[in-house]
């Protein structure tokens, strides 16, 4: 069963990226795989469990979620005290969730420890392809916090933009991320571009 899971997960990772089915597929089956060789739950593969997870949930808001919306709720108090951009707040581990940096960096990791090739999401292109979809699949999924968990944040999206909506136009794709406040109307919002 793993080596047929391990063999469509191959094939797939090998096609372009063309809809959200397949991303959904491949962290699924990924997933199974982790699971099965019993490194789901591994700490090295936090960010990818929880993208995982993401993927099929209507909503977040458990252990790692609550890690995410602390996150964010500590941009909006220092960006309340001084507003600058999520690369100049030092917060790495938010800049890490918003690229998907360790996202990325744990999926190839994840494939080597179940000896699946790792080309295709090291190239570029794949990856904001995949991230794209991915985006769309987690659009209605909120990562929400706790009442009691932050001060200002009570939940996260995310959804994939074209970056020359906004006026960017060196940049192929671009992820909007929004969060809404307790105490107010209007949400809080960055970009990330790739």
């Amino acid at each position: 069963m793993i080596h047929d899971i391990a063999h469509k997960l191959s094939e797939e990772l090998a096609q372009a990226i063309t809809s959200e089915r397949q991303v959904v597929y491949i962290l699924v089956e990924l997933r199974k795989l982790l699971e099965n060789n019993g490194l789901l739950h591994e700490e090295q593969f936090r960010a990818l469990r929880f993208c995982c997870d993401w993927t099929v949930h209507s909503k977040l808001d458990r252990e790692t979620a609550k890690i995410i919306t602390r996150l964010f709720d500590r941009y909006e108090t220092m960006y309340r005290q001084e507003p600058v951009g999520v690369g100049q707040a030092g917060i790495p581990e938010l800049v890490e969730f918003c690229e998907h940096s360790r996202f990325r960096q744990q999926f190839i990791a994840a494939c080597q420890a179940v000896d699946i090739a790792t080309s295709t999401i090291s190239n570029d292109d794949w990856w904001r392809e995949f991230l794209a979809y991915f985006s769309e699949v987690v659009r209605d999924c909120p990562i929400e916090a706790k009442p009691r968990g932050t001060t200002y944040v009570k939940c996260v999206t995310a959804s994939a933009i074209d970056p020359q909506s906004i006026g960017i136009f060196n940049k192929q794709f671009a992820i909007f991320w929004m969060w809404e406040c307790r105490d107010r109307d209007s949400p809080g919002s960055v970009v990330s571009l790739f």
